[in-house]
């Protein structure tokens, strides 16, 4: 056995070397010594592994609770606003359809007088924007039509002269609801005539002068049965024409009480003096 330091041979009894005083460790002390160590390592424990504290793991389920409202939210609104916009459409179509039935019955347009209705035959007046005018005697009716199926549907408001007079002596008018349907056999209203006006012949042959109204008549703000006007006279009231246009009169009427009124007549409801 010789000395790990310096090399020189020891004895093996020697516990360190006499000549360098280097402690002699001996091959068996060295093996016992790492077996011990290598039993210590086994034995130890092995080192424990710390898992984090879970935290606030309420947010998250309120997160996604959150989300779960805002998506069912969105897809309500989404369904509901097709079904309003869908629902729009339809109304928008039907509408359109009555419109269209209304233009493209052209022989619906047009004047319509009453038959066996005595001597003062209602009038109907119908235009192709859907309008429509109903004047009687003492009496009007203006409204909107519809046509569902073989009946033409008018609706509107029927305006009527009462005994009353307002502030500024003008003759006090009453208004009510109108509903009223007639039947539509063969492109013609049963109980009513298409009646043919020549306009341009009636004012060939119409004077100036002092006229007579027939039946009860609306002033107009135009020689147009689109400029329609709430005024309007009844039989027996005088007017002076001062002029004439289109089969309408340019008049001027004046109340008992001295109040002048002027505007556009139609001519088939006055007769000459």
């Amino acid at each position: 056995m010789f000395c790990k330091n310096c090399g020189n041979q020891l004895k093996e009894d020697s516990k360190f070397c006499r000549g360098c005083g280097t402690p002699v460790v001996k091959k068996s002390n060295l093996v016992a010594e790492e077996n011990c160590n290598s039993r210590d390592v086994e034995s130890s424990p092995p080192p424990s592994i710390v898992v984090p504290e879970k935290k606030n793991g309420w947010l998250k389920y309120l997160f996604i609770g959150v989300a779960a409202l805002c998506a069912v939210g969105a897809g309500l609104w989404f369904f509901t606003s097709k079904e309003d916009q869908e629902n729009k459409k339809v109304t928008e179509m039907e509408e359109a359809i009555e419109v269209g039935q209304a233009i493209n019955n052209s022989w619906l347009v047009g004047t319509w007088e009453e038959i066996d209705y005595g001597m003062a035959p209602a009038e109907l007046t119908i235009n192709s924007d859907g309008t429509f005018r109903i004047q009687y005697i003492r009496s009007g009716v203006d409204g909107t039509y519809t046509i569902a199926g073989n009946n033409l549907i008018l609706k509107g408001k029927i305006y009527s002269a009462s005994h009353e007079v307002d502030e500024d002596g003008g003759v006090v008018v009453n208004e009510n609801d109108f509903s009223e349907s007639l039947t539509i056999v063969n492109n013609t209203l049963e109980g009513w005539k298409k009646v043919a006006v020549d306009n341009e012949g009636s004012e060939s042959v119409a004077k100036i002068g002092v006229y007579s109204v027939l039946r009860q008549t609306y002033f107009h703000n135009e020689a147009d049965a689109e400029t329609v006007r709430r005024a309007f006279l009844i039989e027996d009231d005088e007017v002076y024409v001062e002029k004439i246009s289109n089969g309408f009169g340019y008049v001027r009427y004046t109340n008992n009480q001295g109040r002048v009124t002027t505007g556009w007549l139609k001519m088939v409801d006055l007769a000459v003096w």
